[in-house]
Parts: C-alpha cells; structure tokens; sequence
C-alpha cells in the first residue's frame, strides 16, 4: 500500500452521498481513454513512467552522472510555476535536514519570479563553485525562465570552463518556443517533454525526471511506483479509486455542501514544498470560469489550530500524513517532577504529537464538525513519492472534468505571459 485515503470523516454516507456521480465519473474515464476529452497526445503523461523513451534516460542518466564526475557541485534549476514546484516537492520530500542522505548534487531553485534581490542571491550562491545549468521551460518563452538564464549563462562563460556548452541542458517540448531554438543554435544538449503534455502535469517526464538524476533521486524507483499506481486507477469504481473517490468527495463537498475552499494541512516541514505544488495543481486545473475549489494550504501547530478550525462553513480539511517518518522517538517522563506527562509515557512521538488522529475525533465531537481528508502515504521514498505525483494527477483531472472545465487550458496564465512580454516590450522602446 502506498496511498490510503479516508474520508469517514469527511461524510456521513459515503457510499450513498457519491452514488450520483458514479455515472458522470464512468463517462469521463472512458472519455479520457478515448481521448476524446482532451486534445490529442496531452494524455501522454499518463502513460510516460510505463512507457518512457528508454535512450532519453539513459541519455539523462549518464548526464548527470557526467556532471558529478567532472566536479559539478550545484545544478540550477532555472524553471517557473508549476515545473519549479513540482521539481523542488520532490528534492525536499527525499532529502531534507531531518535525514544523512545527501544529493548526488545540489540543486539551486531559480527563475520563479521576477526579484532582482532574489537573483542576485541566487548568483552569488554558486559564483565560487562548478555549477551546471539546467533550464526547463515547457512552452520555451517562459519569460523569467529566460531572463534568468541568460544571467546564469553570463556567470558560466565567466568561469572559462573547457566546453562550457556541456554544462547546459535544455528541456522543453519540441516546439517553436525560443528556448528550444537557442539550444538548437547553440548546440546545448536537450531533452523533450512528450508533445502537448501540460507542464503542471508533466513532472514525471523528462520536465521533472532529469532533475530528480541530477539530485541522486531513485527515478527508475518513481515511475515504477507510478506505473503500479496508475493500473490501480484504471479501477473504474469511483469508490474503489482511491483518486476518483478524492475527486468526487471534494466534488460533493463543494456542490452539494457549499464548502469554497479546500486546506491541505501538512504537519511536517518537508511536505510544505509538495503542499505548495498540491497548491498549484489545483488552482492551474479548475482555477477558470468562476468555478472550482479555491486551494489553500496550512502547516499545522498550536498557533495554527484556530484558523484552520475557522471558517468551518467555508473550508474542508484534506490531511496529509505520512505512515513511517524516517525518525521517531519514545517520549519518556520518569521523573517525579513530570508525573503529569506520565500518560505519555513510551508512547510514539509520531502518535502523541501528530495532530490528525486527535483532529479527527475532536471534530467528530465537536459541534462544529468539519469535513476532513485524511491522505496516507508509507514513506519518505521515491516509491510513494512517484505514486502520490500519480494519485494527485488522476484526482485533480477527474475533479475538473467533474466541473466540466478543461484541466490544462490556462487562460489567465497567458493573459498574464502576454501583459508582461507587453510591458517588457514597451519599456525598451
């Protein structure tokens, strides 16, 4: 088992208040199987971790190593969106402080906004070391993504290394896009998404997977997790889909019970980086139209506790729990000063302190009682890593097509790319 959810606490009937939508929800897996839903190819991603290019990772494994044998210390990331949060969700659930493990390389996040502070911070972190640039733009004319490389690039030519161009990958689709043409020109090595697949849900191809390499990251481990995930969706019973059930309890709980806003609570810091990917998925797939459920997210703790309990008419809970921290402690107090804390006494860490068991029986009781998600994962590894990516891919397409919404159209995406080339424009004239 690598993802559970529950939802006993998020309805009081789960089998009866979802029954309607099992018609809908059947007609929309068989629509998506025909791709008669989407355009033709933008379902790629969905079958890429079974069926991957075999010569592009292997090209990208030996990359990665390469770089690492020729002294590369940090990679930068140069990406936007959706593709820098979904690269770096992964990199901080793998390695954080809480763990020995180091990465094959470090990664520098840049380019996800437009800062000049933040840039030159960036810089500065790699300008007394061997770096290597890797630049990600799905659509190749990100503008932030290539205003930030050029600045990277200016730093590496600096260095004078011998053949600096073997320090550059580009990955992007096969497409018109600036990026793609200039790596072309210039003969940088590059790596192709799957064409027409949507960024934000491409971090499982080549968009996100190069990356993970670089980092140390298991990939083969990720996408064979992946592909065992998504053969379990293709169970068409919305209430034995672990995915389409999440899709269609948020469905009911915004529809049918008015709640407007979902919160992703996380109760480890390592999961703030995931959560905000969550974040983006949600908001870039049914985000159009005035619809869809307004994405928030919230690290629990004590000083947290009264505003994820407010709004109780607004918001419904969605819990992300891990199963098996890497760590966990014996609370002990044999001490005659701390007989109060006695009831804890050899109880896990992770029990006594982890809020969602708690939360759950507090909200049962209480009397207002909020609606709450609980999503459980194994472990901090690459093979619950790759299937959460997979379970949030297929919930969040099924719950958009729910709405009757195009899951990767995002108009409000390019009015905002064309306002700032606009402005970018007139302000060199």
């Amino acid at each position: 088992m690598k993802i559970k959810i529950d939802i006993t606490s998020a309805l009081r009937r789960p089998l009866r208040d979802l029954e309607y939508l099992e018609t809908k929800i059947l007609k929309i897996h068989n629509d998506l199987k025909k791709q008669s839903l989407a355009k033709k190819d933008s379902l790629a991603w969905i079958t890429y971790p079974s069926n991957y290019d075999k010569e592009t990772f292997l090209a990208m494994h030996n990359k990665a190593k390469e770089w690492k044998y020729n002294g590369v210390k940090k990679v930068v990331v140069i990406a936007a969106g959706g593709t820098y949060l979904g690269i770096r969700a992964g990199y901080e659930f793998i390695y954080s402080k809480y763990t020995n493990n180091e990465p094959d390389l470090e990664l520098i996040f840049a380019s996800n906004d437009l800062s000049a502070d933040e840039l030159v911070y960036k810089l500065n972190l790699v300008s007394d070391t061997k770096f290597a640039i890797l630049v990600i733009s799905n659509s190749g004319n990100t503008i932030e993504t290539l205003i930030t490389f050029k600045e990277f690039h200016n730093l590496l030519t600096k260095k004078e290394l011998e053949n600096t161009n073997s320090y550059i990958i580009v990955v992007s689709q096969d497409n018109q896009g600036s990026l793609l043409q200039y790596a072309k020109k210039h003969n940088y090595k590059y790596f192709l998404v799957p064409k027409n697949s949507p960024s934000h849900y491409s971090i499982l191809t080549p968009l996100g997977l190069f990356a993970f390499m670089c980092a140390g990251i298991d990939v083969a481990a990720m996408l064979k997790a992946a592909t065992k995930m998504q053969e379990e969706l293709d169970n068409l019973q919305a209430t034995k889909n672990f995915a389409y059930l999440y899709a269609a309890t948020r469905h009911y709980l915004n529809q049918e019970k008015a709640f407007a806003i979902e919160k992703l609570i996380y109760h480890e810091p390592r999961l703030k980086a995931f959560s905000l990917w969550w974040k983006q998925l949600v908001a870039n797939s049914e985000g159009k139209e005035g619809k869809g459920i307004w994405p928030s997210i919230e690290a629990y703790n004590d000083q947290k506790l009264e505003n994820i309990n407010n709004n109780t008419t607004l918001a419904f809970k969605t819990m992300l729990l891990c199963l098996n921290p890497l760590k966990n402690l014996k609370l002990n107090s044999n001490h005659k000063e701390y007989d109060l804390l006695n009831y804890l006494d050899q109880q896990d860490q992770k029990i006594a302190l982890n809020p969602s068991y708690d939360l759950v029986e507090y909200n049962y009781k209480s009397k207002h009682e909020d609606p709450i998600i609980l999503i459980k994962f194994d472990a901090y590894d690459e093979s619950s890593l790759g299937a959460l990516f997979t379970f949030f891919h297929n919930a969040m397409l099924m719950s958009t097509y729910l709405l009757n919404l195009e899951p990767f159209e995002q108009p409000a995406l390019d009015v905002y790319k064309n306002n700032i080339l606009n402005t970018l424009t007139k302000t060199n004239k």
